[in-house]
Parts: structure tokens; C-alpha cells; sequence
């Protein structure tokens, strides 16, 4: 894919406006910054980052841990600060059963990072959004 000229120009302000617009456009919004990221995956998250902080909604935080989960995994620490960013989602949208289920991933293989304690917490977190929540109610059944 050719590169967007505005990436090629450093015009970073420029960029977090084209990015902003992707907002609520999950796929979208991922799709974009995997065709881009063998140049300026790095970038990208960094702003990416920066509009997260300033519009603090769950949707940018979301979308920066699968980032960091699935396209930067390589990264060392990635998967952790991945975990970080979707706690801070789960902040700032204590309702949403996809962000907690997320959470949730990080106590299986390959890179086991959440603690039992944490996850027996978000575990009870999901099952007052849901009590009839099945992964929730297994992961009860089998402590």
C-alpha cells in the first residue's frame, strides 16, 4: 500500500485528525493502521495514544490494547500494556461484557499475565453485568 502523503510528511497534527474520524469505526479504524504499520505502526500508536488521553472514551483505549495485543505482540511487555489499556477501558465503560471477557483472555496461554485474584474480580464484575454470562460462570466452577 502506498503510503499516505500526510505520514510521509510528519504532519502529525494532520494525522490526528484523519484518525479521529475513524472514531466508533472499530474495523475501520484497525484495518488502517495494520495496512500502515510495517512504516509507521509505531506512530500511529503514539497518536493513537495521544487522542485516547484526550477524549478518554473506552472506544480509543479498546482499540490500542488490540493493537498492541495482535499487531505489536512482538514487542516485549506488549501483551501487559495491552491488559492496561483495556482495565483503562473497563474504567471508563464499567458495562461493557466484551471489555471484562477481554480482560479475561489474559489469564490463558500463551502469556498467562493476569493474576487469580484479578481474575476471580473481573470474573464477579462480569456476572453482575450478566449473572447468566457462561464463561464467567464456568471460570467460577472450575476455581
Amino acid at each position: 500500500m502506498e503510503e499516505i502523503s500526510f505520514l510521509k510528511k510528519n504532519n502529525f497534527s494532520e494525522i490526528i485528525k484523519f484518525l479521529e474520524k475513524y472514531e466508533n469505526k472499530e474495523n475501520a479504524l484497525r484495518d488502517f493502521v495494520l495496512q500502515n504499520s510495517d512504516k509507521n505502526g509505531i506512530v500511529l500508536l503514539s497518536l493513537l495514544l495521544d487522542i485516547a488521553y484526550r477524549k478518554n472514551t473506552a472506544f480509543w483505549f479498546i482499540n490500542i490494547a488490540y493493537l498492541y495485543s495482535f499487531e505489536f505482540h512482538f514487542i516485549t511487555g506488549a501483551q501487559k500494556a495491552s491488559l492496561f489499556y483495556f482495565k483503562k477501558a473497563h474504567e471508563l465503560n464499567k458495562n461493557n461484557e466484551s471489555i471484562l471477557e477481554a480482560i479475561l483472555d489474559f489469564q490463558l496461554p500463551p502469556e498467562i499475565i493476569l493474576s487469580n485474584e484479578e481474575a476471580i474480580l473481573f470474573t464477579n464484575r462480569l456476572l453482575e453485568i450478566n449473572p447468566n454470562n457462561q464463561r464467567a460462570l464456568k471460570i467460577i466452577k472450575n476455581r
